[in-house]
């Protein structure tokens, strides 16, 4: 189907056939621990936690249609102009690398790669040196992009609640959830282990389908008429 031609119904039921099958993801890695992983292959293909799996490939993609919908908005902004195209493009490209990492585990080489700078924080065991440097990029980039920001919530109310609630669903797995299983690595039984797997998982394929579908609403333009400023430039322009 043409992206001109997106319609709101689409976006719904292709978040709900995403959920819906992420959820199915969840249930069978849940139900494969339970058996007690008695076939490789299938462990292979449903390990939630493991590379080269259908999960780790469903995530990247999953990230990488958020970077190629911004990226193609930035190509043609329409209502979104005074945000600018480079502001577009900076988000496309960040879920991109979002995506090259899933798939290649890159957060895992960085922290590996930093671990002899006894300074840098990180969390029992060593792990999650990347988790500070992540969010010092993220917090960066939001103080940085405040107007451009406000400049959505306010015009662009409907995408941005699932954008921004996407976006904390997407960090308390990626974040939260391994955090707290770093702390319980070594005292959790495999059911606990698993558990907290399948959360994270979820979690991060869940938010990042709530992105999408801001993305999408941006893309649609669901915009209300913004006014124009006595002197012929939009209030909201900026830079």
């Amino acid at each position: 189907m043409p992206m001109d031609t997106l319609t709101r119904r689409d976006v719904h039921l292709l978040v709900s056939g995403l959920l819906l099958f992420e959820a199915s993801l969840v249930i069978l890695f849940l139900l494969e621990c339970a058996l007690g992983s008695p076939f490789w292959f299938v462990r292979r293909l449903v390990d939630l936690d493991g590379e080269q799996s259908i999960a780790a490939w469903f995530s990247s993609i999953q990230l990488c249609a958020v970077g190629v919908v911004l990226l193609l908005k930035a190509r043609r902004p329409g209502a979104l102009a005074p945000l600018g195209r480079g502001f577009l493009a900076v988000l496309g490209l960040a879920f991109v690398f979002l995506s090259a990492d899933e798939a290649l585990s890159l957060h895992e080489a960085l922290t590996a790669g930093l671990a002899r700078y006894g300074w840098l924080p990180r969390f029992e065991g060593g792990h999650g040196i990347w988790i500070t440097l992540y969010l010092a990029a993220g917090c960066a980039f939001l103080l940085v992009s405040i107007s451009r920001l406000r400049f959505l919530w306010r015009h662009f109310r409907g995408p941005s609640v699932r954008v921004a609630g996407g976006l904390v669903v997407f960090v308390s797995g990626a974040v939260g959830v391994e955090v707290i299983g770093y702390g319980l690595a070594q005292a959790a039984t495999l059911l606990q282990q698993s558990l907290a797997i399948a959360c994270e998982e979820w979690l991060e394929m869940a938010g990042i389908t709530l992105v999408l579908a801001g993305a999408l609403g941006l893309w649609r333009e669901e915009i209300t008429p913004v006014p124009v400023a006595p002197e012929g430039r939009h209030p909201a322009q900026l830079g």
